[in-house]
């Protein structure tokens, strides 16, 4: 792949953003599959999901194939209706039907005490649901509209100028969330406040993986930043502003995409942080022009949480 170089002047001579060939058309069709794929993985693993996980009709691998089996057919639909190329039709079904076949007759085992198999579980999920959301993106830009990995945001950075605005970006929304987590705790007394204090996601994870840190390395340093950022920067992001004029599109194209961004974190309390966070990383996008840095940031932040989860442990830290 070759990436496109930068002029004299120090910013990137192709304006990935504005060159987007997708529309909020497309946009909309691939968030339909996304959640559809969400489904599908709630329903093939119902551990995944407390609110599946509670129907014991969803514990039958049975029913949970006949249902899964009829989601894909209308993702099939969706993305055959959609002129989606059938190589990509072919990759994503053949992912979901591996997913299932792993989840359900798999034999998982604990390596250590702290490991559970539906921890296990959840990791698989997880990976699938990643990769999944990656190849959506690709099925709708490099796949349908025959872009290239440049119009996603795989332009080559200024790196001194733009992974220094990276850390200082994600500094400021770190204090955000701080004073924002600190009012909560403060004021948290009230039922509905304590449900908006952010979650610790970072050690709950980690405790799934039986503390493994190359696992949780690979999830949360490189999976989720590369896919969550090509999704909701990379093709969501862009493919908004076109809907847009005036002035203010990069505004609502921001606030758009990262509501949607926060929305898919599901735990109510990780909302805010969500989205401040993804307003830092369109922030970045927008401003460099290459998806590059706002993946740096966000697997900045996603591996400090992780080291400060280590920390704790080792050190006997609450925080």
């Amino acid at each position: 792949m070759k990436i496109p170089t930068v002029t004299s002047s120090g910013r990137n001579n192709i304006d990935v953003i504005s060159k987007s060939k997708w529309s909020y058309v497309d946009i909309v069709q691939a968030v339909l599959i996304l959640l559809l794929i969400n489904f599908f993985a709630a329903i093939i693993s119902p551990d995944f999901n407390s609110s599946f996980n509670d129907a014991k009709i969803f514990s039958y691998p049975i029913f949970s194939l006949i249902v899964g089996i009829g989601s894909l057919l209308i993702i099939y639909y969706l993305m055959k209706s959609t002129h989606i190329p059938t190589t990509y039709i072919v990759v994503l079904t053949g992912m979901c039907f591996v997913f299932f076949f792993v989840v359900n007759f798999s034999q998982f085992s604990d390596t250590n005490q702290n490991q559970t198999i539906i921890g296990v579980k959840d990791l698989t999920t997880i990976f699938f649901l990643g990769l999944s959301t990656i190849i959506i993106t690709a099925s709708f830009t490099i796949g349908k509209h025959k872009t290239s990995f440049g119009n996603l945001g795989f332009v080559k950075p200024l790196w001194v100028q733009d992974f220094k605005l990276a850390i200082v970006t994600w500094i400021i929304s770190i204090l955000i969330v701080g004073v924002w987590t600190s009012l909560l705790i403060k004021f948290g007394s009230n039922g509905i406040i304590e449900k908006l204090i952010p979650p610790d996601s970072a050690r709950e994870l980690f405790n799934a993986t039986g503390e493994n840190v190359f696992v949780m390395l690979i999830i949360v340093s490189v999976l989720a930043p590369i896919s969550e950022e090509l999704f909701f920067r990379g093709f969501m992001f862009s493919g908004l502003i076109k809907l847009f004029r005036g002035e203010k599109k990069i505004i609502i194209a921001s606030i758009i995409s990262s509501i949607v961004f926060a929305v898919s974190h599901v735990d109510v309390g990780a909302y805010f942080v969500a989205f401040v966070l993804g307003m830092s990383f369109t922030f970045l996008y927008w401003r460099t022009k290459t998806i590059w840095v706002p993946i740096f940031a966000h697997s900045l932040h996603n591996t400090t949480a992780l080291l400060l989860v280590i920390l704790s442990n080792k050190l006997g830290w609450l925080y």
